[in-house]
């Protein structure tokens, strides 16, 4: 309860947790044969949760959320937010993958139809990716689970921005607990690496030293953005032109610093 009032994305922790018992618990009863029932049976330890804690503080969120934007209409709806979501997700995989083009305020297109081709190839990919997860689940290689675990938590985590709509459509740092399961990813590929024969050991060090330099090359060039609100939305308004947040906010900061001119020109676009 107290980590969902710092952060909502603590409601996901049960199923997080039930999914572990699911993947991992049993493998340590020796002997005991594995009995997929039963663990659906332990969902129950969750229902005091669901219905004190979570069911309640929704209920909540729900009427006190009308209450303060009665008068606005929401930004989109459920169905729009999912087909546009499904996008999204795919972008937080690519910006985890490949970190380029790191930007404080992304746009990216609201979608009103299954038959975007956009949409339909981002369901694809996703539908994909839960498939392969599937796929390891039911291998008796430890690590083959652990790498399907993190597939599922890297979904899992992003349940409530994927089904809520909300005012941004993707942030970055909505992405940073769903950036565990990379984490985890990376270092079972270094580690399949590293216990290859012969050079196996040298090459995974060699990658690993390249990651660390490129990233924190990346870190410190990004860093020098963050540095003041004009860098920061200057770089946001040249990647994405088409938003009006970025174009206000570096008003806002031009007219703080006194640069009325240059604000104008913002607040007009």
């Amino acid at each position: 309860l107290l980590g969902l009032l710092t952060k909502e994305i603590v409601i996901t922790l049960p199923i997080v947790l039930w999914l572990y018992d699911l993947y991992f618990i049993h493998l340590a009863e020796v002997g005991k044969k594995f009995d997929l029932s039963n663990r659906v049976k332990r969902l129950y330890v969750y229902l005091p949760f669901l219905f004190l804690v979570a069911l309640p503080y929704i209920l909540l969120r729900s009427y006190l959320t009308r209450a303060l934007i009665s008068s606005t209409a929401p930004p989109r709806g459920y169905y729009v937010n999912l087909l546009t979501q499904a996008k999204a997700l795919i972008k937080y995989m690519q910006l985890l993958l490949i970190p380029a083009g790191l930007n404080v305020e992304h746009y990216v297109a609201e979608a009103y139809t299954l038959l975007n081709w956009q949409v339909m190839l981002s369901t694809l990919l996703i539908l994909l990716v839960l498939g392969i997860s599937i796929w390891l689940y039911f291998s008796r290689n430890i690590l083959s689970r652990m790498v399907s675990f993190v597939i599922l938590w890297f979904f899992i985590v992003l349940i409530p921005t994927t089904i809520v709509p909300l005012e941004v459509i993707l942030q970055e740092n909505r992405g940073y607990l769903a950036a565990v399961s990379f984490a985890v990813l990376s270092g079972t590929v270094l580690g399949k690496v590293s216990s290859l024969k012969s050079s196996g050991k040298w090459i995974s060090v060699v990658l690993l030293i390249l990651i660390l330099g490129v990233y924190s090359v990346s870190t410190i060039q990004r860093n020098r953005l963050w540095k003041d609100d004009i860098s920061l939305w200057s770089d946001s308004v040249q990647k994405s032109p088409l938003l009006a947040r970025p174009h206000h906010n570096l008003a806002v900061s031009y007219r703080e610093k006194g640069d009325l001119s240059a604000a104008i020109v913002e607040y007009r676009k």
